[in-house]
């Protein structure tokens, strides 16, 4: 109900505008500004908010502030820019002059309504708005254990990170493809949020910089698991069609994320499942192009056993004797990957993504690593 009356308003406001003052080239010079306002706005507020949160200057809306304010003031200039360039001295019908209008402002509030959402999701605030993509679930995942979220009529900011993940796949791509990174955005920015507001126990959207530390050389970080390998009820693992199930040791640096790390308080990992995920790919060498796949973790390495995961309970993961190296503690996590897809990188929360090393060619790992 809240984004349609948000979008009713918007529209409303410019069906106004156009009626007094219709005008076909300010509609188009305003919806071309807009659209490469929020493509720049997708490309740098990231680089923006991890220069906030390293000085731990408004942390934990640093994303939502960047991306709105590299967005409208794009727009602004990339308006300026079109009214001089644009003078045209054509005169149009009246009739045909609003008509037009009316159907360009109609666009204009699409997409002006979608990127107010995707700042609003960027936002530290409760998971229920500006809609509930998740919040009144119990169950995340459909049959298939992967994630799904409540459908909505109205998904404009859908419609906009679709145009820039297409945006960035073709001739705008850069090394780091937004439809690999953020293949899951908007899923992501709820989830991310779904505890933040917990009065009992809330978990921040945002992580330190430094909050995984993964070891590229070593051959153990990324592996397919042991047909052996049991639960915590010494069953075998459950098999999932189309997928398979991976191992990933993700080192989480202990120290507060102020420094750089992963906890709020104290020293220990607070996990909140659905806040960590890795991205897979078909090819590892171009892994970061293109169009990614995220999946979200089914468990974890106790004592040798997956021990499950609930993607929405937080679970203290304690320090086991002599498992911390320099403040630095490994969790293997257990990820049922769909089959033509390997591993590329981790990440975790709203600010943090590293890429993960490749696979060995041999697929067989020691015993001692399923332990870790």
């Amino acid at each position: 109900m809240i984004p349609l009356i948000i979008f009713a308003i918007i529209a409303f406001v410019l069906f106004s505008d156009a009626y007094l003052k219709p005008s076909i080239f300010k509609y188009i010079t305003m919806i071309f500004s807009s659209i490469f306002g929020i493509i720049v706005g997708f490309n740098y507020y990231e680089m923006a908010a991890d220069i906030l949160i390293k000085k731990d200057f408004v942390p934990n809306m640093a994303q939502g502030l960047a991306f709105l304010l590299i967005s409208a003031i794009s727009f602004a200039l990339f308006k300026a820019i079109g009214d001089y360039a644009i003078r045209s001295e054509i005169k149009f019908p009246e009739k045909a002059a609003k008509t037009v209008s009316y159907i360009l402002s109609f666009v204009f509030a699409m997409i002006v309504t979608g990127g107010l959402f995707i700042f609003l999701a960027l936002l530290p605030m409760s998971p229920k708005y500006p809609y509930p993509r998740f919040a009144n679930m119990v169950v995340l995942t459909d049959t298939k254990g992967e994630i799904s979220p409540a459908k909505f009529s109205l998904n404009l900011d859908g419609m906009i990170t679709g145009l820039f993940s297409s945006v960035s796949a073709g001739s705008f791509s850069s090394p780091k493809s937004f439809g690999v990174i953020h293949n899951s955005f908007l899923n992501d920015c709820y989830l991310n949020r779904h505890q933040i507001k917990n009065a009992e126990r809330p978990i921040k959207a945002v992580t330190g910089y430094q909050a995984i530390q993964i070891d590229m050389s070593d051959k153990n970080t990324v592996r397919k698991a042991h047909t052996n390998l049991k639960n915590e009820e010494g069953k075998d693992m459950p098999q999932m069609e189309g997928k398979e199930l991976y191992i990933i040791k993700c080192p989480f640096n202990l120290r507060l994320v102020s420094n750089g790390g992963v906890c709020e308080s104290g020293s220990n990992l607070e996990l909140l499942p659905c806040q960590l995920r890795i991205i897979c790919n078909t090819d590892y060498e171009n892994g970061l192009k293109g169009k990614g796949v995220s999946v979200y973790p089914y468990g974890y390495i106790k004592n040798g056993k997956v021990a499950r995961l609930n993607l929405i309970t937080v679970t203290d993961i304690e320090k086991e004797k002599d498992d911390t190296v320099n403040s630095t503690m490994p969790v293997s996590v257990a990820f049922y990957v769909p089959k033509g897809q390997i591993p590329v990188a981790v990440a975790y929360k709203q600010n943090f993504i590293a890429q993960l090393p490749e696979q060995p060619s041999k697929e067989s790992v020691s015993d001692e690593a399923e332990k870790n």
